[in-house]
């Protein structure tokens, strides 16, 4: 007793022990459990220094210079370009140029990176290696004069001003040196010696550099010095225009579309969206690029169709009209889902889905992955419709998204009115094409054409119509045969007619007109062979019909869907690694994949202005609800609880995987708002600070730790590691409410996680985070002290 009263606060932590020690399975930590910053290692190439950053990396690079295929010569030109600090993580940034004999080599740049303590974390070098026994003669044979002939000439444009030299460098390798604009450039013209190495060889160049007097280009070109050739040039100025949905508008149901120009993020897209190598010119003027390959593919043979093309200055600026079918604004739909494939792309860059992690790039920048995989994404895929997926094979190989068309509203139908004798509802297919409507009356009138070699029936309309006049101002009736529905509905069009029927030529059987023809706008019906014949039997008597189409919507316009696929890459290429994208097809995993999916299709999407206790929607403009609609879910995503209850247990009944889906997402979503409420909300995904962006870092850190084939309470147990290896644990609380609100809690149990039957939900919370009763601040702060002494102890174990 005299002991214990010796050793009070020995006393207090035994008396606590009694309390916590069930609220704390986190002491039961075994080797390899590493759950918390106390157990990370950073690893650095050199050790701590007080020495200046550019001699700390040049003694490295001397010392690594074997390792990394470099001589001493090859290192003895290197002249730092930049050099500064980082105001956030106090890291220093040098960047090196090589040079051979003073003159520096286009391109041959290395950048070093130390942190606060003079450490060197990364070196990232582009030199070339050996080039000291390969060099050239030094002596250009055209002057700076001349080399800027050559190049005004090679840009197309014609020196009209003297070509007056206004300073130069007296004894310098580089022969730098400045020129009037001699009226092909806004600017002086500045000039120097540089080497291009071609085909392993240093070519001696001029570099110049002329902004052109229209504005449009901001040339630096490396003329070569003995012949006049251009070797290398790049345009300053990118222009790249989309003109499509902007995050973070979910499509023609929030708003219109914009003119965005050069979108593209500098870090995850250092060439923009249609370069790979180098940024001028583009190695594709068309919907392809890094990052993304889109096009249409209506006939499902996944071979790569219509893609359009924007031309020498990257102009994707298309019409839209949401009138016609969706085969009318191919241009506008690809363009709208090769801009935001890209978008999601840069974006989720900046949280950690980098090359190294498996995204989707064919060149990889030497940032490490395979590469070789950019998406392939296909507009208006005929091999279905009402849905859209996402194909995700191992990284280095390339992934599928396929986006369906959607039906929405009435299927098609025919109503004649007059004469009695044959009036009444007519079976009636649609078209892939053309114009919709929802009702559409006119006269019937047959459709003539000469009997000729494009059709041989003077009633199936493959030529230009004989009987316009008739025609125009009504519905035209054709036959089926030899040429295609597009050339057919397209003949009645130019004759002015407002409608078209077709009519089988061979049976009774009704189909969907296929086809794509941007230029068609007017309405198309098929009917059968034998009531295409009635009817073309009563027309000298006045048929007057009634059209409805089917209108068809396209799924590359709203952006949840789009989010939701690419997202189903970013989930399979982050579990279990990217070299295994296996690991989410059991009961709960494959639920996890589809919850995650809308999650970030919510994340992207939010608005400051919008709240918790607002309603949100996946697939609402294709399933023509507002946005605050349930779309092609059970319930709306909400955090108030009467109007999305969904808990743990429901994922026992709920659909497979979508449903339980739903139950994932919904959690994500309580954990979102609980961010945003704490830490505030800022509209930029890229660089915000804010809680929306902390909740994306955190679950794509999540996704990085969780096993392959996760359970729910091995997503929710991720979420809080990665956030004690963010932030220390500063946001466990945060994590624990928002899955406790929906049944997984503290003592939740998935069953063996590979099922949905087993698992038990729960509504507690450890006791760190249980709202503090009056009195007990001790008790809990007692635990907390436990819990840290606790970690600290398996984090000794685990060093032993």
């Amino acid at each position: 007793m005299a002991q214990m009263r010796r050793y009070p606060y020995l006393v207090l932590i035994l008396l606590l022990s009694v309390v916590c020690m069930r609220d704390f399975p986190v002491d039961a930590a075994t080797p390899g459990d590493v759950s918390g910053p106390e157990a990370l290692s950073s690893h650095f190439l050199t050790e701590p220094s007080e020495a200046q950053p550019e001699k700390i990396g040049l003694e490295y690079l001397h010392g690594q210079a074997g390792s990394m295929g470099l001589s001493v010569s090859d290192l003895e030109e290197l002249q730092v370009t930049d050099q500064h600090q980082s105001s956030q993580t106090g890291a220093t940034h040098i960047y090196m140029r090589q040079h051979l004999g003073g003159i520096e080599i286009e391109g041959a740049d290395i950048s070093l990176t130390l942190d606060r303590n003079g450490r060197l974390a990364t070196t990232k070098d582009r030199l070339h290696r050996g080039l000291t026994q390969k060099r050239s003669s030094v002596t250009p044979r055209l002057s700076g004069g001349e080399a800027i002939l050559a190049a005004a000439e090679h840009i197309g444009f014609t020196v009209t001003g003297p070509l007056t030299q206004i300073s130069a460098t007296v004894d310098s390798p580089k022969q730098e040196s400045v020129y009037a604009p001699a009226g092909i450039s806004r600017d002086d013209i500045p000039l120097k010696l540089a080497y291009v190495i071609k085909d392993g060889q240093p070519r001696l160049c001029w570099n110049l550099v002329i902004r052109t007097p229209d504005g449009a280009h901001w040339w630096d070109l490396y003329v070569e010095a003995n012949t006049g050739a251009v070797l290398k040039q790049s345009d300053w100025i990118a222009q790249e225009n989309y003109r499509a949905y902007p995050l973070p508008l979910l499509g023609p149901g929030e708003g219109q579309r914009s003119l965005l120009i050069d979108p593209a993020d500098a870090q995850a897209s250092p060439f923009g969206w249609h370069g790979a190598l180098s940024n001028t010119p583009p190695p594709y003027t068309d919907t392809r690029g890094n990052n993304v390959f889109a096009q249409e593919d209506t006939d499902a043979d996944d071979t790569g169709g219509i893609r359009p093309d924007g031309g020498a200055t990257l102009d994707f600026d298309f019409p839209l009209d949401l009138n016609l079918q969706p085969s009318g604004n191919l241009d506008a739909s690809i363009t709208n889902l090769f801009y935001l494939t890209n978008v999601i792309h840069d974006i989720l860059y900046q949280y950690g889905f980098d090359e190294a992690s498996g995204n989707f790039q064919q060149n990889n920048y030497g940032r490490g992955g395979q590469g070789s995989d950019a998406v392939v994404a296909d507009t208006l895929d005929g091999a279905s419709i009402n849905n859209a997926q996402f194909g995700t094979p191992p990284d280095g190989f390339a992934p599928r998204m396929e986006m369906f068309r959607w039906t929405l509203g009435s299927s098609p139908s025919l109503i004649v009115t007059s004469p009695p004798s044959v009036a009444g509802s007519y079976p009636a297919g649609g078209a892939l094409f053309g114009g919709t409507t929802t009702g559409l009356s006119g006269i019937l009138i047959p459709a003539l054409d000469a009997a000729d070699v494009p059709g041989p029936s003077n009633t199936d309309a493959c030529s230009p119509l004989s009987n316009p006049g008739q025609v125009s101002g009504n519905i035209a009736l054709i036959d089926r045969g030899t040429c295609t529905f597009v050339t057919k509905v397209g003949h009645a069009q130019d004759a002015g007619a407002i409608g078209v029927i077709i009519s089988n030529n061979a049976d009774d059987s009704v189909i969907t007109m296929s086809g794509t023809d941007p230029t068609l706008l007017i309405p198309a019906l098929f009917i059968g062979q034998s009531d295409g014949a009635t009817l073309a039997a009563e027309t000298a008597s006045g048929v007057n019909v009634n059209l409805v189409t089917a209108r068809h919507l396209d799924s590359s316009l709203d952006a949840s869907i789009i989010i939701h696929e690419y997202a189903h890459g970013l989930t399979n290429r982050l579990t279990g690694g990217p070299g295994n994208t296996s690991c989410l097809s059991s009961p709960q995993s494959s639920g996890m994949g589809e919850g995650w999916s809308d999650w970030l299709a919510l994340v992207m999407t939010a608005m400051a202005s919008d709240l918790a206790s607002d309603s949100r929607g996946i697939a609402t403009y294709l399933v023509g609800q507002p946005p605050d609609s349930r779309g092609i879910r059970n319930r709306p995503y909400n955090t108030d609880m009467s109007v999305n209850s969904f808990t743990f247990n429901d994922i026992k009944t709920l659909n497979q995987p979508h449903g339980v889906g739903e139950v994932w997402a919904s959690s994500l979503w309580e954990v979102y708002w609980n961010y945003v409420t704490a830490y505030g909300f800022d509209p930029d995904l890229y660089t915000g600070t804010a809680g929306n962006n902390l909740a994306l870092q955190l679950v794509i850190d999540g996704l990085k730790i969780q096993p392959c084939s996760p359970s729910f309470t091995d997503g929710r147990d991720a979420l809080l590691t990665a956030d004690a290896l963010s932030s220390g644990g500063a946001n466990q609380c945060l994590i624990w409410n928002a899955f406790a609100k929906r049944g997984i809690g503290l003592s939740a149990t998935d069953g063996d996680g590979s099922n949905v039957n087993g698992v038990t939900e729960a509504f507690d919370l450890p006791v760190t985070c249980v709202p503090e009763p009056e009195g007990a601040v001790l008790l809990v702060s007692g635990c907390a002290l436990l819990s840290l002494l606790a970690r600290r102890r398996n984090k000794n174990a685990l060093r032993t």
